[in-house]
């Protein structure tokens, strides 16, 4: 489909900043049509004297959206929001969270341990003037049994469902069994008063549920025994990548639900197979590496044939939108005089807002006056329609109108506050003051009319009222959550026939409980095993322990296979054969709709973007519930602005290239090689492009580092993995803020002012500790930093100067570290390492230090990139040859006599190439630029020299001598860093650690020969 750029003609995004570089206004041009004239949209920010952000303003409101508070140090002490209302919260001295009260008078009060490790042990909550109810509380073990790796952690936690057990961990932290406990009664708040003995009591001690876990050295789920002894076992490819899983139900046989995944050497999943013998085939755009191409297959019944079920093709726009998809699969049929494909089209305004989409529905669907629901089985599904949806947005980026014209022509109006972003449905009642249907922190009071809305002082969604009667029994759904806010408790009554009905569902790791009651006899029990590990397919397993019907066999397996975003769009059984088929709308409705019985439709539950839909019509996303009828979230953003100012915006309204996994930000679809092309694309140096990223990659580092350490760590109270967790975050965070080289140079002086006189005594000891403390904080492999620090101290008291450690050993520590976050090998981040501390070795002060180690890292990482490369040459070398020999080519001659000089050893170059480029980029960043190239080449040629790839002597000859070529130092560089290699070869020799890792394993003799031959053969003339 090709996409009309003309819209987007003249409408640049402008930014402008004051003259402290504070970003202070944005105009963006917004054009719907090709017709129109651009609108300019402005929003502006404002800060005080110090910088801090007072308020913030998008284009359509005449107030700020929110407005800022904060104390000298610039901690945020009061937020006002147009649509979230006022926080005011307050800190302890060491930054913890100590008290805060929200725009409902909720106060929320955390307390701490006195002195000690200062971990947390109560949370508080009570509305203004009530009576305080302790609602969290956090028990630790000091006196942990051994080989439960419990000590200092926190194993036990009574939150707002009942009770966490923490019993086992491995030694990286993961949990590897866990039970939990419900309360009683799940309709009571929770108060934790008194003592462990009275907390008991508040619990169903009678049932237990325990869930168990096994990982690899890489923190792989291994296997998973969920509460119900119900088995998953995952297997890992040697790169780490998923190979296969399978399920075995409790007393049942094994199934196999992945059998394999094939990947490319970029990581991109090429083919998966099913246990049902589905295919999924992946095609990408070899510039973009977009996804183009998504088909699934089942083997037919002549052997060796396959029948193809989807067949999806994609196109995008320049800037990576989905214009179309098309299901190949699906013959064009004819109905009531139109041509019916298995098309969808996008289209976009200039800030890449859906404003129109076309497809195919069911011709039963009806209008969408109320909320929708499944349509009932059967349906034709030969008697299709094609449809229209146009979409229209204010300002401020609210959803206001969805025009659809199909099966059935109408239009959904969203009425939105004048004074903010809150708004609702046109249930054409004369409803004006749309303020008054949220609460003060712009949570929606009613569904619809007659649909009242409860939440709790978390501003969680705690009950819905489908049905409301008088002086009897409510049909209504009501939920609980655990302490980190996710559903474990769903729970439905409804009065029919006199009597009540209940359903309820627990969610636990890796299984669902749904049981359904009449009064008090249960009529169901079911048990849901479900698969995240398998591949393109959702796998939901369904067991009955009571209650089947019987028109659906037991430990029925549903392959659920699904779009780009999730969306569950087909489901198989076993045997491949269609279980249900369904297509949705942008935002979320369903389209089209067939299942070959209504029973089986009604264990339906996954649906639009791989999400839960209640029967109320809501999804659960996680933090947050969704309208899809609108288009919007029930409430605000619990992370405030992190996906924009609108707090209610679904995906930036762009929910056909954007998903949210779980309520509180999109992101695009990206695979990671993907985002690293089309970022690199912007540049032409891919060391530019390295450079350039470096900041986003360690911001994002910092981000996951940050929510998975310190808010744990600060929970559990081990300060040995909260220091772990910490220290990169604070570095992530700088390097993100400063840039890795003057973050390193900061990091590197602090180090040489307190620890020099340390390093003097104990330099092997102190460069061991500073290169793996360095690689940590960088990302990179403690024990390949603590290595490379112990053999720059090594050299450094050969040298006669240990205290000079302080700047080589943290040099190689952080060339690991900006090596590890731009893919490299263990052998490129070894080699990284290397330069770094040899570039540490001539540097004069922490500046010159930084500078060798983040050089030493590109070299390194670009020198491990390119030497696979080579590697791979190596292994079509006799192919070469003989292909020379047949056609008589001049250039596959030259690459056969190129390939006549290769060692035929696998690692060969990218050994040579990646250490050669580490010492050439370290020594670079001191001397020079420029370096890296040379020192890439240098090990190039020592390859095809001949010569022994792991030679130490070699590589540092190799890079050594285009350094002093390239750069022009000359030989006084050469004789120096000749000398230096000398001494810290013999000193490498003597750590049998660094041997190991590095396979150190030819004489000095064939090194310095090689450097004086490259020497002679780079020397300017």
């Amino acid at each position: 489909m090709t996409t009309n750029t003309n819209i987007h003609a003249n409408t640049p995004t402008i930014s402008v900043t004051d003259n402290r570089g504070l970003g202070i206004r944005q105009l963006v041009y917004y054009r719907k049509d090709v017709n129109t004239d651009p609108e300019e949209r402005i929003s502006f920010t404002q800060y005080n004297a110090l910088g801090h952000q007072q308020n913030i303003q998008d284009a359509r409101l005449t107030s700020p959206n929110f407005q800022y508070i904060n104390s000298l140090s610039g901690q945020v002490l009061k937020t006002e929001g147009v649509d979230n209302g006022s926080l005011v919260q307050l800190s302890d001295i060491e930054g913890r969270p100590l008290w805060q009260q929200d725009g409902r008078d909720t106060i929320q009060r955390f307390e701490y341990e006195e002195g000690g490790l200062g971990r947390i042990t109560t949370m508080i909550e009570h509305s203004s003037g009530d009576t305080e109810q302790i609602r969290e509380r956090f028990v630790y073990d000091d006196n942990a049994t051994a080989g439960y790796n419990l000590q200092s952690q926190l194993v036990k936690h009574y939150d707002t469902a009942g009770l966490l057990t923490i019993e086992s961990r491995s030694i990286s932290g993961q949990t590897l069994q866990q039970s939990r406990n419900l309360l009683k009664n799940l309709s009571q708040e929770t108060d934790w008063q008194g003592d462990e003995t009275n907390w008991e009591s508040l619990l169903d001690i009678s049932t237990t549920y325990t869930t168990e876990e096994t990982y690899d050295v890489l923190d792989n789920p291994l296997n998973l025994s969920d509460a119900k002894d119900n088995l998953r076992e995952m297997t890992y490819n040697i790169a780490g990548q998923l190979k296969s899983t399978s399920l075995t139900p409790k007393n049942g046989s094994k199934t196999t639900v992945l059998e394999s995944i094939s990947y490319s050497p970029a990581g991109q999943v090429l083919q998966e197979n099913a246990g049902n013998g589905v295919r999924t085939g992946y095609q990408y755009e070899p510039e973009t590496q977009r996804l183009i191409r998504l088909s699934a297959m089942r083997p037919d019944t002549d052997e060796g044939s396959f029948d193809t079920l989807q067949d999806f093709s994609y196109t995008y726009d320049p800037v990576g939108n989905i214009t179309s998809v098309k299901d190949e699969a699906v013959a064009t049929s004819y109905y009531k005089n139109q041509q019916i494909d298995a098309l969808r089209t996008f289209t976009y305004d200039t800030i890449y807002q859906l404003t129109q989409a076309t497809g195919r529905e069911n011709d039963s669907n009806s209008t969408s006056s109320v909320i929708p629901d499944d349509p009932t089985i059967p349906i034709n599904t030969n008697q299709m329609v094609n449809y229209t949806r146009n979409y229209a947005y204010d300002a401020g980026g609210n959803l206001e109108q969805i025009k659809h014209t199909g099966a059935a022509s109408y239009t959904t109006n969203i009425l939105v506050s004048g004074t903010s972003n809150r708004a609702i449905k046109d249930w054409e009642t004369g409803q004006t003051d749309i303020e008054g249907q949220f609460d003060a922190n712009g949570n929606l009071l009613a569904l619809q009319p007659g649909q009242p809305l409860q939440w709790n002082k978390r501003n969680q969604l705690e009950s819905v009222t489908i049905i409301e009667r008088e002086g009897d029994t409510n049909d209504a759904e009501y939920y609980r959550y655990t302490g980190d806010g996710m559903r474990l408790v769903k729970y439905a009554e409804q009065l029919a026939s006199g009597s009540t009905t209940s359903q309820q569902v627990i969610y636990l790791p890796g299984l669902e409980l749904r049981i359904k009651k009449n009064g008090a006899t249960v009529k169901e029990e079911l048990h849901v095993l479900t698969m995240e590990k398998a591949g393109r397919a959702g796998v939901r397993m369904l067991h009955w322990e009571s209650g089947k019907p019987t028109d659906i066999t037991d430990d029925q397996v549903r392959y659920s296979f699904d779009d780009h975003l999730g969306s569950s769009l087909l489901e198989l059984d076993e045997d491949a054969e269609v279980i249900s088929q369904e297509e949705y709308f942008p935002y979320g409705g369903t389209a089209v709709w067939a299942a070959r019985s209504q029973v089986e439709a009604d264990y339906k539950t996954i649906k639009y973007s791989g999400k839960e839909r209640d029967t109320t019509g809501l999804y659960y996303y996680g933090y947050r519930y969704y309208q899809s009828w609108i288009g919007r979230w029930l409430n605000t953003d619990p992370e405030e602005s992190a996906d924009g100012l609108n707090l209610y915006r679904m995906v930036q309204n762009n929910p056909v290239t954007l998903v949210d996994p779980d309520g509180t930000r999109s992101y695009r679809f990206y695979t990671a090689v993907e985002a690293t092309l089309e970022f690199m694309q912007e540049q032409d140096s891919a060391a530019d492009a390295i450079r350039r990223g470096s900041r986003l990659t360690y911001l994002k580092a910092a981000g996951k580092s940050l929510a998975k350490g310190i808010f744990t760590s600060s929970l559990q109270g081990n300060p040995l993995p909260f220091l772990y967790r910490f220290v990169p975050t604070l570095t992530f965070l700088g390097i993100a803020i400063l840039g890795p080289e003057r973050f390193g140079k900061w990091m590197i002086g602090k180090m040489q002012k307190y620890l020099s006189k340390i390093a003097a005594r104990h330099p092997y000891i102190t460069g061991a500790a500073l290169g793996g403390i360095t690689a940590t904080a960088f990302g990179g492999d403690t024990a390949i930093g603590a290595a490379v620090g112990t053999g720059a101290g090594m050299i450094e008291s050969a040298l006669g100067r240990p205290e000079h450690t302080t700047l080589s050993a943290p040099a190689g520590g952080m060339a690991v570290g900006i090596a590890n976050q731009h893919g490299a090998t263990r052998m490129g981040r070894l080699g990284a390492g290397i330069g770094g501390a040899i570039g540490g070795l001539i540097a004069s002060n922490s500046g010159e230090a930084s500078r060798a180690g983040y050089w030493a890292g590109i070299g390194g990482a670009l020198g491990s990139q390119l030497g696979r490369r080579l590697d791979n040459l190596v292994r079509i070398g006799n192919i070469g040859r003989i292909a020379a020999r047949l056609t008589g080519s001049t250039r596959l001659r030259l690459l056969s006599m190129i390939l006549r000089h290769v060692p035929q050893n696998t690692g060969t170059a990218e050994a040579s190439l990646s250490i050669g480029g580490g010492i050439a980029g370290g020594v670079g960043g001191v001397v020079g630029p420029g370096s890296v190239t040379g020192g890439i080449i240098a090990g190039a040629a020592s390859v095809l020299l001949g010569g022994a790839a792991l030679s130490s002597g070699l590589a540092l000859g190799a890079a050594v001598t285009a350094l002093g070529h390239i750069t022009g130092v000359g030989s006084t560089m050469d004789d120096t860093v000749s000398s230096l290699a000398s001494s810290g070869i013999h000193a490498l020799r003597q750590s049998s650690t660094v041997m190991s890792w590095a396979r150190w394993g030819t004489a000095r003799a064939v090194g310095s020969s090689a450097f004086s031959a490259l020497r002679s053969y780079f020397s300017p003339v």
